[in-house]
């Protein structure tokens, strides 16, 4: 018996399937089995069945693909029926046909395509295998027709029957598929039809897709076996003939059109009452530069909604859709983590690659490439929970500074032709280890007779951690070279299972889906045994649905608010829905389907994309109870042009305008740090940036006072580089905020042309061997190479001879000031001012005897001058017999004559001073006055920009302030006489 509950109220019909569960009195004992293929719907149903019932622990929701191998399952323990391939041995059995000679011989179309290209033959194969699916849904008939062998004229319709009588003969021997699944029920006798009611009785269908023709004729076969309880906003067609409809009361319908002017005004099919539209006021359409931008003012909108609504809501009250999962996922946890107030949250069908991103995690190992070894991905992929915990490493910061610092780039052994071994990672790794076990860092001979600098980085329990991390690089170089053999599908389903058992912890949380993830790849080899082989890249194609894509139902995960792909899920009722991404280009979608595609070429549009958005976008308007949420990129970024929302969203603009009801469009600045979030429009609200102790210095009406005491000492570095950089000292070193281009990824090639700082730190440390004696040119290019110094092979040799000839030539004025051997003096500077105490602490190097040597390699001249002056001062105070030289790039040394007195007298005062504002030192009572520069915005100091965007100092006092913040230490050289 088939009962069919239609309603075009979700709620109501969700109301009527808990009363439906609550009648069954022996249900308690018994699984229940509910089919409901969306993510969002099912939470939403395990939300309001819990309410309803108070418990489901006796429910299981299954999709309709579940169902099927659910069914299958039961067949086979009451007739001869075989299981219903999966995609992946659907994939993998097209994949062989298309190949074999006979189709290719006698199907010209498809064989022009793919040739000899086995990715493209893959690529095809996969194709097929979804229109297979689709066709078997929406166009049963057209499948029975192919199967009886009836002649077809058009070419196109053609080679795929061709393909799909060959796909049936061949899996005869080991599945079936879903029509011959419903032949078989078809001829179930009465003894048979018992003994499945027996094992299953009862289903509960929820809400699925209209035109899924083949289910419901296998819904409809098993009508007399078994109780079925269908439950739909719109009845497909295929279930017209079926027992007993039940129209429930309070019904509504929606009319999908392409304006919205009559919209909503369709009475219901029963001529019951209509469910009006959300009203206009609870809309908010927000325009954003990024989606960055639109995640955080959703959170912010969130945030706001909660604080400033009439009746408590929760994160269960809200789901978020999105047009674009793959876009948004990261973000949301980027934001949604570092939030000051904390929103639970889940995202359904994606879940990256994290703690819960098992077939993620799997991926991102195949994709990892032999050749180049990359050591941020290799570091990434070690991140991983799973990873990590297996071989026992927990220090990953560790690991990360040592392939820095032995300058691992890229393979595993390299090349000595082009010098690439000394950057690789067979070589750094023992750089390192040899360095552990010696102590020392000194060249020494391997094995092989190859020289290598030992690199002493780590103690105690970093070797462990080193010795374990040398061991996974060991395993992963075997791993990856077993990849790049091409192999047949029983050699690649067994190395696949062997990199599931050595890279990942099978003990742990991520055991179940693992194993899951194993069989589900075994599974192939029941389906067909061959022995073709084929390569990597081809593997990895076949497998690419599985390995991104996770079907596994996310309600036991699920918490808070629910963020889901559009293209994936329905909308149900919340109290807030919100819709990210709802740009013109992007929603509603237009896919254009492939030429051979019979269901475009027949007009069948049950699963056009275009019209399930427009159908979306309709249901939302309903179905959101207090408050509607649209987003969208409304600015081009780089032009500032204004961009539209989707027609959609204009549309709805209208359709409201017409009732005299207006809903404005909140344009959103390009940061969140905007000053328009400190006016008074009340559009415009950050819940993201908190007033802590230290950011109340951003607060133009607050200070924050630090106070330094006796026991508190300053670096002699941090003292100097106040002066270099007010501001940047300022937000490093008392807000903790850092703004850097630098990136902190591991580079994964070899260094490029040196820059500006990377030719000064090879100058320094040229310097220092100058100071050691004779130099081995070729064995110093070897070590700067694996310092990550120079550049390989010529390239190296080359800006090693230019550079240590400048270096060079510094040293040739100098040669009598080093006939003493070089010392380190410790400073220890106490200073008072009033009653704040201040201790400079420090180290000063390139001390021969009396003499203080300061090398300049830099062009900059007056910050190197005054960090000289500085130390010079300070080293003066312990010994007053000691000279300063300073030589500058030019090779030129100059003794320091001029005398010094009173000069840490003005720069702690100073220094205290700028501590308690954001301001820079200022050398007077106001600000210096300096000629008139452009008035252009955007200076190379992001710091600068920072004070200026929130608003401290007016556009007149720009220029004046960034000359006076960049030339401070050009003034303070003046005013001592050390200008020249």
């Amino acid at each position: 018996m088939t009962y069919i509950y239609t309603a075009y109220d979700l709620e109501l019909l969700t109301q009527k399937l808990g009363d439906v569960l609550g009648q069954q009195s022996n249900a308690v004992f018994e699984t229940v089995y509910i089919v409901v293929d969306k993510n969002s719907e099912q939470t939403y149903l395990i939300d309001s069945l819990s309410s309803q019932l108070g418990m489901l622990a006796n429910v299981k929701f299954i999709t309709t693909k579940e169902l099927l191998y659910l069914l299958n399952d039961v067949l086979s323990d009451v007739m001869e029926c075989k299981s219903v391939q999966n995609s992946l041995q659907k994939r993998w059995t097209l994949f062989q046909l298309l190949g074999e000679d006979g189709f290719v011989q006698a199907n010209s179309i498809p064989a022009k395509y793919y040739g000899e290209d086995a990715m493209k033959r893959m690529g095809l194969a996969q194709k097929m295998q979804e229109l297979f699916d689709s066709y078997a849904i929406h166009q049963t008939q057209l499948l029975l027709e192919w199967k009886k062998g009836t002649p077809i004229a058009d070419e196109e319709e053609a080679w795929q029957a061709a393909l799909y009588r060959n796909y049936l003969q061949t899996i005869q021997e080991f599945n079936t598929d879903q029509v011959g699944m419903y032949e078989a029920i078809s001829k179930l006798d009465l003894f048979e039809k018992a003994q499945l009611h027996q094992l299953l009785n009862r289903l509960y269908i929820y809400n699925l897709q209209q035109g899924n023709a083949l289910f419901y004729n296998i819904l409809r076969a098993l009508d007399d076996v078994l109780e079925i309880h269908l439950f739909a906003v719109e009845p497909p067609d295929a279930t017209k003939q079926m027992t007993e409809v039940i129209h429930l009361k309070n019904t509504y319908h929606t009319l999908i059109s392409n304006t919205f002017q009559h919209a909503w005004q369709q009475r219901s099919l029963l001529g019951e009452n209509v469910k009006k539209p959300i009203d206009a006021a609870s809309i908010s359409i927000q325009s954003c530069f990024t989606p960055t931008r639109e995640v955080e003012v959703l959170y912010n909108y969130l945030v706001h909604t909660f604080a400033n609504s009439p009746r408590p809501l929760g994160g269960r009250d809200v789901v978020v859709y999105c047009t674009n999962i793959k876009t948004y996922a990261p973000i949301i946890s980027a934001v949604f983590d570092r939030a000051p107030v904390k929103l639970p949250y889940s995202i359904s069908g994606f879940s990256g690659v994290g703690e819960d991103g098992v077939v993620e995690a799997v991926s991102h190992l195949f994709q990892l490439d032999l050749e180049w070894m990359k050591p941020e991905a290799i570091m990434t992929f070690l991140s991983l929970p799973m990873v990590h915990s297996k071989f026992e490493i927990d220090q990953l910061d560790l690991l990360r500074n040592l392939i820095e610092k032995a300058n691992i780039r890229m393979a595993y052994t390299g090349m000595t032709e082009n010098d690439t071994q000394l950057i690789s990672w067979s070589h750094g790794l023992k750089r390192l280890i040899l360095g552990a076990w010696t102590g020392v860092e000194d060249w020494m001979e391997t094995a092989d007779k190859t020289p290598i600098w030992t690199l002493d980085q780590t103690e105690g329990i970093g070797i462990a951690q080193l010795v374990k991390f040398n061991h996974f690089i060991e395993q992963l170089q075997e791993f990856l070279s077993a990849l790049n053999t091409p192999k047949n599908m029983g050699a690649w389903v067994e190395l696949f299972r062997n990199a599931i058992a050595i890279f990942f912890d099978e003990s742990g949380v991520y055991a179940e889906e693992l194993h899951r993830l194993k069989n589900k790849i075994s599974s192939v080899l029941y389906a067909l045994k061959r022995d073709a082989l084929i390569d990597k890249h081809t593997f990895i194609l076949m497998i690419h649905t599985e390995l991104n894509s996770n079907s596994e139902n996310l309600s036991h995960r699920q918490q808070g608010i629910l963020f889901c792909d559009i293209a994936a899920n329905k909308p149900v009722p919340k109290a807030v829905i919100c819709i990210l991404g709802i740009n013109s280009n992007a929603f509603p979608r237009v896919v254009q389907p492939v030429g051979f595609d019979l269901l475009y070429k027949r007009a069948v549009f049950f699963g056009d994309s275009n019209y399930q958005d427009k159908q979306f976008f309709s249901d939302v308007l309903h179905l959101a109870k207090s408050n509607l949420f649209f987003s969208y990129l409304g600015t081009n970024v780089k032009t500032r042009a204004e961009l539209p929302p989707s027609i959609l969203i204009e549309l709805m603009v209208e359709y409201y305008h017409r009732q005299g009801k207006d809903i404005p469009v909140v344009h959103h600045p390009l940061f969140g740090h905007s000053n328009l979030y400190n006016d008074a429009d009340a559009t415009l609200y950050n819940y993201l940036i908190t007033k802590s102790n230290n950011a109340a210095a951003l607060d133009k009406n607050e200070t924050v006072q630090h106070k330094f005491n006796s026991k508190q000492w300053i670096p002699l570095d941090d003292f100097i580089n106040f002066f270099k950089d007010s501001i940047k000292y300022y937000y490093n070193k008392n807000l903790n905020i850092y703004y850097t281009d630098i990136s902190n990824a591991l580079p994964g090639f070899q260094r490029g042309e040196l820059d500006g700082f990377q030719t000064w730190l090879l100058k320094q440390h040229l310097i220092e061997k100058q100071f050691s004696g004779a130099i081995d040119t070729e064995k110093l290019r070897l070590e700067l190479v694996q310092l990550g110094l120079l550049r390989l092979s010529n390239l190296g040799v080359m800006e090693l001879r230019n550079i240590n000839s400048e270096v060079v030539d510094m040293f040739a004025d100098v040669q009598d000031l080093l006939v003493e051997p070089k010392r380190s003096i410790k400073i220890e500077y106490n200073a008072q001012v009033g009653t704040t105490s201040l201790r400079v602490v420090g180290e000063i190097t390139s001390v021969y005897g009396a003499n203080f040597i300061y090398f300049n390699t830099s062009k900059s001249l007056n910050k190197y001058k005054f960090e000289f002056l500085v130390q010079l001062y300070l080293l003066q105070q312990i010994d007053p017999e000691i000279k300063g030289y300073f030589v500058n790039n030019a090779g030129k040394a100059t003794e320091v004559k001029h005398q010094l007195k009173d000069f840490m007298d003005v720069l702690v005062p100073l220094f205290i001073n700028g501590q308690n504002q954001i301001n820079p030192v200022l050398l007077q009572d106001k600000p210096l006055v300096f000629e008139s520069h452009s008035s252009k915005f955007g200076y190379a100091n992001p710091y600068f920009d920072n004070v200026i965007s929130n608003g401290y100092f007016d556009q007149f006092q720009h220029q004046d302030l960034m000359k006076n913040n960049n030339d401070i230490v050009a003034n303070l050289l003046k005013q001592f006489n050390h200008d020249n």
